[in-house]
């Protein structure tokens, strides 16, 4: 919202002083206009208030949008500029909240990486992630990840999968021909990871067929929590295990197979 404006009122501003001259315009639109047709206004909250936070979050989910974006409107972290990314401007979506999201995490397995761009270029993201069936034996992609990670985080997982690297996938990893990762490494870890909800995905084949006979599985807005050490690969989430919680979600929250895909990277 801001960053729409703030070109058009000269330069760099501290977000404080662009909310106060929106406040002072009328008709801004930040987003489009409101369920009465009317023009939608610039709010302001107090960070402490949970409650609120909660309910404006959830208000923006069930409008169609991912969350909110909270911003400082104070100090020098708090001015907006093109492309920057800041800590004083943080994205807020429903999983980041206790009630929202999925009941549980998940326990996945990187089995591939692709080769950062931009500020991570010289490390390996996204990761491709996957779940165990025990069924068949196989590892199944299940959806790539590229949030959650400190730059500490990245260096260590860097240097040690490029230690480990395999020249192709083993015929024990089911990943569709259309999503192919740089470097492919051995399935010897497992990641804790949380997400907003379970998708059916054309492109990934965990769980093939359970909401579509022709498609899999995946996990929207995947972020990574930590790695497990106490688990070995084999007793990651699984198929079957999926399976489960998708219905639990469709019961829960009504027709979920409606949007495909994922929103990991």
């Amino acid at each position: 919202t801001v960053g729409r404006w703030a070109p058009r009122i000269g330069g760099v501003h501290p977000a404080e002083s662009i909310f106060r001259t929106l406040q002072g315009i009328s008709g801004v639109v930040p987003d489009g206009p409101d369920e009465d047709g009317g023009d939608e206004q610039v709010q302001e909250l107090a960070s402490d208030i949970m409650a609120q936070l909660r309910h404006l979050t959830k208000s923006a989910m069930d409008a169609g949008c991912e969350g909110l974006m909270v911003k400082s409107l104070h100090g020098k972290d708090s001015t907006y500029e093109p492309s920057l990314r800041s800590e004083a401007w943080i994205k807020l979506k429903g999983d980041y909240l206790t009630e929202e999201g999925l009941a549980d995490t998940l326990d996945l397995v990187p089995i591939g990486a692709w080769r950062g761009n931009g500020r991570k270029a010289g490390w390996l993201s996204p990761f491709l992630m996957a779940v165990w069936d025990p069924e068949v034996e196989e590892f199944q992609s299940f959806c790539k990840v590229i949030t959650g990670f400190t730059d500490n985080d990245y260096r260590h997982f860097t240097e040690s999968f490029m230690t480990k690297l395999l020249p192709g996938p083993p015929p024990y990893y089911n990943v569709s021909p259309s999503l192919r990762p740089t470097f492919w490494f051995e399935a010897d870890q497992v990641w804790e990871m949380m997400g907003a909800e379970l998708t059916v995905s054309p492109v990934h084949v965990a769980a093939y067929g359970t909401a579509h006979p022709e498609r899999g599985l995946s996990l929207r807005f995947p972020r990574f929590l930590r790695v497990r050490p106490d688990k070995p690969p084999t007793e990651a989430t699984t198929s079957q295990q999926l399976r489960h919680m998708y219905s639990k979600q469709a019961r829960r929250i009504g027709n979920v197979g409606a949007a495909d895909g994922e929103d990991s990277a």
